[in-house]
């Protein structure tokens, strides 16, 4: 207050009563203007007077001290309260209201004092507004607003500052899972909360729990990888949101998106097959996804995915064993597993069910090469690898029933005898002749006693057998060539005249040796006339040496004491004479040899191949039958004479004292010639002998191999087969 003069009369001064005085209304620096209630006016002052008492008495028409009030001046823009709601990563206002309910804006204008109501937010997130100090949970909060346009909390309420935000209740927790290699099924990772302590599965926590969750590790050669850095994960940090699931914290790898990368492996190992025709396994090839080949010993990852190609041997079917349709399988995917082994995808075979299966064989005509010609045959249908039931050939006269198999192989089929070995042009399969049993025919001996040939058992078509008596001095054993028939009875003839046949109940006798020989040239008795005659001549392997006769002044001959010719020589010889009816060869200036204790021959190497109808007997340079010798059919020789042994007729030397008759050989020259047949009609074939070959014939212009050329009846022939020639006349060579 202050008196007239407008000096202060401060509280406890005293005054006279009726002073006037001016009272001066306090200021509010608050945001309050002092009012007249009744007019709404600003007060700034109030005139009056001091009673008795030294209290204010206002003069009319100026408001009553007491009845002032202070209205709250008018705000700048109200700003809400924020909060940090976990749902957001910015803070989030609050909702003002008035005492009217009616919400204030952000950026409206009040009244300093104005009574309001402060609506905190919601969380959605699993999160409750709760007063720190109370741990109550905080709906809202009542206050007024400041004259700068701010929340001022009543006395009591919570500063909306301090409210925090905590987690409620979870329902269970959810453990993040990962797609483990071990695994069919998702593997769940393992989660612990801020104190280490390991939450379970169902276990329930709080939302915005801090927790690590340990992500499974691998035990199959996988490492958990952050497929953004490359980088190798073993935990991640984060959060439980209100459903129970983990939220990974800013900058972690999200569970989801964790890879399991395949390790380096050791080398790797393919597979092996046990493939038909081999004696050991064979590796099959594996390609990764770009196909490039995986070598055994390379290192590759685990999980990597392979391709397994089989191995595809000729003639075989790689197949599933348990698949009882046999579907081929030609290659197999799947991937290798931390060793570098191969693991078959779940829908594929698995390489040790693999099994080769032959291919099918379809049925097919052919022909067979025997001892008596090629013969046909129906293959039936087989499979590779296998062996067919036994064939049995066209029936041969004479010959018991011929059968053979025939192995089914990746190159075609290949006909076999019964014991497994090969059929071929050179080792044909065989017919086998009708039995014929072995016999006896008896025998005279020179004393007039009785012995017996026995005659042993054989087949027809196998070559003769000569069987010869007992050897008595001075006598020649009778000798019989035994030919087996077709009918199971053999045939014997007389083995110094093949056109005697003799009958098993024949009695056979032996003959006396004569001083004569059939080399002998007999001329009658008397002078000896020289002939001159130039040829080379041999004595005997198997006889003594030879005397040598000189020829004196009366035409006799008489032995040269120091002389002979020794055995199994050869002498040239330029004449002979016939001296009382003994025939002689001069070896030397007057010496000379009997023509019977020697043989004429002419020297040249040359082949000679035997006719195809029969074995052929042997003789000695004595004339005599060679025993238990002879030449197979069709069989080739070399020969490095001609004699003439027995009665003059031409003989070839295959031995040092074996001769074959030259009815029963033909000289030929060993060749290796291409030929073809000329043009127009087919062309003849012929045997050894010149005889044409009925139905066997060439067509022209074919290509022939020649191995033989030789003469027949002065024409020359080519051999191009074993027992079929051609005239040259029909063929060029090329």
């Amino acid at each position: 207050m202050t008196d007239a003069d407008g000096k202060t009369i401060a509280a406890g001064d005293s005054a006279h009563t009726g002073d006037k005085v001016t009272l001066t209304v306090p200021t509010s620096d608050k945001g309050y203007t002092a009012t007249d209630p009744a007019t709404g006016n600003k007060v700034t002052s109030i005139t009056g007077t001091l009673d008795k008492d030294g209290k204010f008495v206002p003069d009319d028409g100026q408001v009553d001290p007491a009845s002032v009030v202070y209205k709250g001046d008018k705000t700048p823009a109200v700003t809400e309260p924020t909060f940090n709601v976990p749902d957001s990563s910015t803070p989030t206002a609050g909702t003002l209201t008035d005492a009217d309910g009616k919400t204030i804006a952000a950026g409206d204008s009040a009244h300093t004092g104005d009574k309001v109501t402060l609506t905190v937010p919601e969380s959605k997130t699993g999160y409750t507004a709760t007063d720190p100090a109370t741990g109550n949970k905080v709906t809202s909060i009542t206050g007024t607003l400041d004259k700068d346009g701010k929340f001022v909390p009543d006395n009591g309420q919570v500063d909306p500052a301090s409210v925090v935000y905590k987690g409620d209740k979870t329902p269970a927790v959810t453990e993040p899972t990962f797609n483990v290699p071990d695994s069919s099924t998702p593997t769940a990772g393992t989660l612990t909360d801020a104190d280490g302590k390991t939450i379970a599965a169902g276990d329930s926590a709080h939302t915005g729990d801090k927790v690590t969750l340990t992500v499974p590790e691998s035990k199959t050669g996988y490492t958990a990888t952050d497929p953004a850095t490359g980088n190798k994960v073993t935990s991640i940090t984060g959060t439980l949101d209100k459903d129970g699931k983990f939220v990974p914290d800013d900058g972690q790898v999200d569970p989801a998106s964790v890879v399991y990368k395949g390790d380096k492996t050791p080398a790797v190992t393919e597979p092996t097959f046990n493939v038909p025709d081999s004696s050991t396994p064979t590796a099959g090839t594996l390609t990764d996804a770009d196909g490039k080949t995986i070598a055994a010993g390379d290192s590759a990852h685990t999980g990597d995915k392979v391709i397994l190609t089989l191995p595809a041997p000729n003639g075989y079917t790689p197949s599933d064993k348990n698949d009882a349709t046999h579907t081929p399988v030609a290659s197999i995917t799947g991937t290798l597993d931390k060793d570098g082994n191969f693991v078959p995808d779940s829908d594929q075979p698995n390489p040790k069910d693999i099994v080769y299966n032959g291919n099918k064989v379809d049925p097919s005509s052919s022909t067979v090469s025997t001892n008596k010609g090629s013969q046909p045959i129906n293959i039936p249908a087989g499979q590779v690898g296998t062996t067919s039931d036994p064939i049995t050939l066209p029936k041969v006269a004479g010959y018991d029933p011929l059968t053979v198999v025939v192995d089914y192989t990746p190159d075609g089929p290949v006909i076999k005898n019964i014991d497994g070995s090969a059929v071929t042009d050179k080792e044909p399969a065989k017919y086998v002749g009708v039995k014929n049993p072995g016999t006896t025919i008896q025998v005279t001996n020179p004393d007039g006693t009785t012995s017996n040939i026995t005659i042993p058992e054989g087949h027809y078509g196998d070559d003769p057998v000569t069987v010869t008596a007992d050897d008595k001095p001075g006598y020649k054993a009778p000798s019989v060539v035994v030919t087996f028939g077709a009918d199971g009875k053999p045939v014997f003839t007389d083995a110094s005249d093949p056109t005697k046949e003799i009958n098993p109940t024949d009695v056979l006798t032996y003959k006396r040796i004569s001083s004569g020989s059939s080399n002998h040239v007999v001329v009658p008795d008397g002078v000896g006339t020289i002939e001159k005659k130039q040829q080379t001549v041999a004595t005997f392997s198997d006889k003594p040496d030879v005397e040598v006769y000189a020829l004196d002044d009366n035409n006799k001959m008489s032995v040269v004491n120091d002389r002979i010719l020794p055995h199994q020589t050869n002498w040239m010889s330029d004449e002979s004479i016939t001296i009382d009816g003994v025939t002689y060869y001069r070896v030397a200036t007057n010496e000379w040899a009997k023509a019977d204790q020697v043989y004429a021959y002419d020297a040249g190497n040359f082949f000679i191949r035997t006719y195809d109808d029969s074995v052929k007997l042997l003789y000695a340079a004595e004339g005599n039958i060679v025993q238990n010798r002879s030449l197979a059919r069709s069989s080739s020789w070399m020969s490095d004479r001609t004699a003439y042994i027995i009665d003059g007729q031409k003989y070839y030397r295959v031995a040092t004292n074996e001769f074959v008759s030259a009815e029963d050989a033909y000289v030929y020259t060993p060749v290796k010639l291409n030929v073809r047949t000329t043009g127009g009609s087919y062309k003849n074939l012929y045997t050894a002998k010149g005889v044409q070959i009925q139905g066997r014939y060439i067509n022209a212009h074919v290509a022939l191999k020649v191995d033989s050329i030789t003469y027949i009846n002065g024409d020359k022939y080519y051999r191009v087969a074993t027992n079929e020639f051609i005239k040259a006349e029909d063929v060029e060579t090329y």
